[in-house]
């Protein structure tokens, strides 16, 4: 129903913005993903509630922050560690690599990791990103996050190489400022609406569809669950 809806609002979705949305179609087909004209019907329908139904909902500040203040574990990031590394192949390179660093000297560990590491955040200076409990394997949180602000680890090795962690910051547990979700809040209470304005324009579109039950090709009892599969 909501495809001939789209259908009759002249929604269209070019080759463009299916590629920009899904990537290489082809690609995707030989891997037995949908076809490309199910993923264009996907968009079409996505389009038309978005256009043609929801349109630009104005969501003040004020709806934000009272939802910041109503969701507020939604907002509590937990430990995290930001992390720089080196990855040598050989372990007497990285022990010789490791005699050059000092605590705190981070200037020294990017510059070392940008012209020796063998790993792929070599070219960001050995940057491997930030990261709270459980995102990074085992064995690496162990030596990761035993480690302080500043604090150089031994020679790790891993099935990767040899590794050389710095802890370049450590921020503890604790609730994001409104002003840092303020987006993400926004995203989420966009989303709410289109639900309700979707849930309540296929009950319109319900309301005025003929439609026939061929009961002999109903695998379930039907009959229990209304017409929206509730």
């Amino acid at each position: 129903m909501l495809l001939d809806a789209a259908d009759e609002a002249q929604v269209e979705v070019s080759d463009e913005e299916l590629q920009r949305r899904f990537g290489s179609i082809p690609e995707r087909e030989k891997s037995g993903q949908a076809s490309t004209e199910d993923l264009r019907n996907l968009l079409r329908v996505e389009k038309y509630v978005r256009q043609k139904l929801v349109g630009a909902p104005q969501i003040e500040v004020a709806q934000m922050e009272q939802y910041y203040r109503q969701h507020q574990a939604e907002f509590v990031v937990d430990d995290r560690v930001h992390v720089l590394e080196i990855l040598v192949s050989k372990p007497e390179s990285a022990a010789e690599l490791r005699k050059k660093l000092r605590r705190r000297e981070f200037g020294t560990f990017r510059r070392i990791a940008k012209e020796y590491s063998e790993g792929l955040t070599a070219e960001r200076a050995g940057d491997l990103g930030i990261f709270e409990p459980g995102e990074l394997p085992e064995e690496f949180e162990k030596v990761i996050f035993r480690l302080k602000p500043g604090d150089v680890s031994a020679v790790f090795r891993s099935e990767h190489g040899y590794h050389i962690f710095m802890v370049e910051e450590f921020v503890p547990k604790h609730m994001q400022a409104f002003h840092e979700v303020q987006k993400e809040i926004y995203e989420k209470m966009l989303a709410q609406y289109e639900r309700t304005q979707l849930e309540k324009h296929v009950d319109e579109l319900l309301e005025g569809a003929s439609i026939e039950i061929l009961d002999s090709n109903l695998q379930f009892d039907w009959r229990k669950r209304d017409a929206k599969g509730e």
